[in-house]
């Protein structure tokens, strides 16, 4: 058992124990430009045959009765975060909406069952990382509409809402060599999927001294892992942290540091919680 499984062994025990309105254009897989006032045509139904997405873009689409799933595809062009807004332009029907990152096995990131508009979650990728986006039609129990769902086109549009930022932690951060850098007393806005996800912090110490380490969660309490390293990734400090009701914890290190790049490793100690949170070092 290597070291990092020793850790989320122990902290498992103890935690048991304690809108749009230009003329934008869609691109789809083939390079085919499409406008925004025509349906796509072919199908996109599966991952391999997902409709192409641009940021900032809108796309008017429409669920058949026989042709009830669509797949698009995102990748991120720049630093900052993004939501995926669905919203449906005619009918009454109810829907399935899910996004999965296309770099890690298709993994599921949320999935969400709709009968009105919606607005996702924020994604904070790193440029060049893709997720997938599904929308699917589902039938309704309500008698009331249940013939209507039948025989009638569900009709939607989509877009991937952008804002550039150099204040966001950048997915994937999930190993050393891809830690998101911070700079002195400045807040990083991230996020944390699961317990599964591990961010990775890093920051160069110019001259010998002291700092301290804050995390502000949103807005609840839960238990976090915190682990200092230094450049050979020797741990120095760290264990479980208790963020409070307004989710912040703290960490001080009474010792004085020697000058250099240090590395933090963060991850919720247990849980499948989606939680928005931000970091600052200050030294």
């Amino acid at each position: 058992m290597n070291h990092n499984m020793k850790k989320r062994g122990l902290a498992l025990l103890l935690a048991c124990c304690c809108v749009f309105t230009a003329a934008p254009v869609a691109v789809k897989a083939d390079n085919v430009s499409i406008s925004t006032n025509q349906t796509p045509t072919g199908t996109y139904s599966s991952y391999t045959k997902a409709e192409v997405l641009k940021s900032d873009t809108v796309v008017y689409d429409t669920l058949s009765t026989s042709n009830n799933v669509h797949f698009y595809k995102y990748t991120a062009e720049k630093a900052g975060y993004f939501t995926v807004n669905l919203a449906q332009t005619s009918g009454k029907g109810k829907w399935n909406f899910s996004v999965y990152d296309a770099d890690n096995g298709n993994q599921e990131l949320e999935t969400k069952p709709l009968a009105s508009n919606y607005t996702s979650r924020i994604y904070n990728l790193r440029p060049g990382k893709s997720v997938y986006i599904k929308v699917e039609r589902v039938q309704s129990t309500d008698i009331t509409i249940l013939d209507y769902q039948l025989t009638q086109d569900y009709q939607y549009s989509l877009q991937v809402k952008t804002t550039e930022s150099a204040q966001w932690e950048q997915e994937d951060n999930d190993t050393p060599a891809a830690a998101t850098s911070l700079q002195n007393g400045t807040w990083i806005n991230g996020s944390s999927y699961k317990a599964s996800d591990v961010d990775w912090y890093e920051y160069t110490i110019p001259e010998n001294g002291y700092f301290t380490y804050d995390f502000q969660g949103e807005g609840s309490s839960a238990l976090w892992n915190l682990y200092l390293y230094d450049e050979n990734m020797n741990e120095i400090s760290g264990g479980i942290y208790w963020s409070d009701t307004d989710g912040h914890f703290a960490m001080q290190f009474p010792e004085e540091l020697a000058s250099g790049t240090y590395i933090y490793e963060l991850y919720q100690v247990i849980g499948d919680q989606f939680i928005s949170s931000r970091v600052k070092f200050s030294f």
